[in-house]
């Protein structure tokens, strides 16, 4: 299943955008993975993409965006209170022109304990940088550009950002991992 719904205003979406300028600690959140970190911009080395990243460490000042997007998605998704595990961090992403990310899915070696991804679509001034989910018939869902969509799916779900023609492309994406003793419980919940 795939979620989507308008969750955000603009104002908000401008607030976390701003968060690219506070939080940076990319090093020690990507550690291990299978991609190489630049000043910021990830490239990935079995996938031809590149994209400005930045982490969002739950605290304080931005406790608001999670709790928003996740009390939409345990709602929608009927998730048990306790069953998904809590989420500490998400990252910023900034797609510049030419910036994209293949067809790919986000079950693998790297997050082996992910069962979801949210996401919030912070822009839409930009041209390109489709947000593409392939459904279980195999038809593509174009996830909705409006600025403030808030969208949710299973990390099984192959999905893609087309390229950017024009402008910038911002977007949180937040992984959500299953707890090891919940784990055993998956196949009901999804």
């Amino acid at each position: 299943m795939i979620c989507q719904e308008k969750l955000y205003s603009k104002k908000e979406c401008t607030d976390i955008i701003k968060y690219s300028g506070t939080y940076t600690d990319t090093d020690n959140y990507f550690k291990g993975n299978h991609f190489i970190l630049e000043q910021n911009k990830i490239n990935f080395l079995n996938n031809p993409t590149s994209y400005k990243v930045f982490v969002i460490p739950r605290n304080s000042k931005t406790d608001w965006m999670f709790s928003k997007i996740l009390t939409w998605f345990k709602s929608i998704n009927q998730i048990p209170k306790g069953f998904i595990e809590d989420v500490t961090s998400c990252t910023l992403h900034r797609y510049s022109v030419g910036d994209e990310f293949t067809l790919h899915v986000d079950v693998n070696t790297s997050c082996p304990d992910r069962v979801y991804n949210l996401g919030i679509q912070l822009n839409s001034d930009y041209t390109g940088g489709e947000y593409i989910c392939i459904d279980k018939t195999d038809n593509e869902v174009i996830l909705n550009k409006e600025t403030g969509t808030a969208v949710g799916y299973s990390c099984n779900v192959p999905h893609k950002i087309n390229k950017i023609t024009r402008g910038e492309r911002w977007s949180i994406v937040m992984p959500i991992n299953i707890t090891k003793g919940a784990r055993r419980q998956t196949s009901t919940v999804l």
